[in-house]
């Protein structure tokens, strides 16, 4: 297996494996697409703050659009399955209270993981080159998913199907842009909008409803 060299803590040559060097390149390019957006990012930059040689970056990623799509990808993957998780396994058994629980995974993932968090609401809203594809799919699967669970919330009728997904829309993209304000803008206190947004969210449910 080819190994690369870095530098260890005391500046000697290090032998670093593939898949840390893979690693180190895809959390310095997060935290500094995250930073500075895609197009005041270098791939210089990223090296420098991986401590991994250019030519050896480039073994892996022949671009900068490649960092960035490998970068967004793993970031969704990561709160795709952080939210899922929440989603499918609710400890609430009231619709509000589910509703809260769906807001605060989402408010938990951006206090907890700021760079991915940070780098997703950057793409989610501009989709830079190599990423549009990427972004729409795990759109569409998480808004899949949230429909089905608003979907078993709501009672039969001829507007579930249709309602569910409207909701479904509204709550990801309101969620996340409201979890934008409170941890990368600081705007608005964390536990009093989440339960603002849930009540709005929830109002939309008892709007099928009644």
């Amino acid at each position: 297996m080819e190994k690369t060299t870095g530098r260890s803590r005391r500046g000697r040559p290090r032998l670093m494996a593939p898949r840390e060097r893979h690693e180190r390149l895809l959390d310095s390019a997060t935290r500094l697409f995250a930073e500075t957006g895609y197009e005041a990012t270098t791939v210089d930059a990223i090296c420098a703050a991986a401590d991994v040689a250019k030519p050896s970056a480039y073994e892996l990623f022949p671009s900068k659009t490649a960092l960035y799509e490998a970068a967004v990808e793993r970031a969704l993957v990561e709160m795709t399955g952080h939210l899922l998780e929440v989603w499918a396994s609710p400890d609430a058994e009231h619709p509000r209270e589910r509703t809260l629980a769906r807001v605060e995974a989402v408010f938990r993932f951006a206090e907890e993981r700021p760079d991915p968090f940070a780098l997703l609401i950057d793409a989610w809203r501009r989709s830079p080159p190599g990423t549009g594809r990427t972004l729409e799919q795990a759109k569409a699967g998480m808004t899949e998913r949230l429909a089905a669970l608003l979907a078993s919330e709501l009672p039969p009728g001829g507007r579930r199907d249709l309602a569910s997904e409207v909701l479904a829309v509204a709550s990801l993209e309101a969620t996340m842009a409201v979890a934008l304000r409170v941890y990368e803008q600081g705007e608005w206190p964390a536990a009093e909008t989440a339960e603002l947004l849930a009540g709005f969210l929830y109002a939309g449910l008892g709007s099928v409803s009644s």
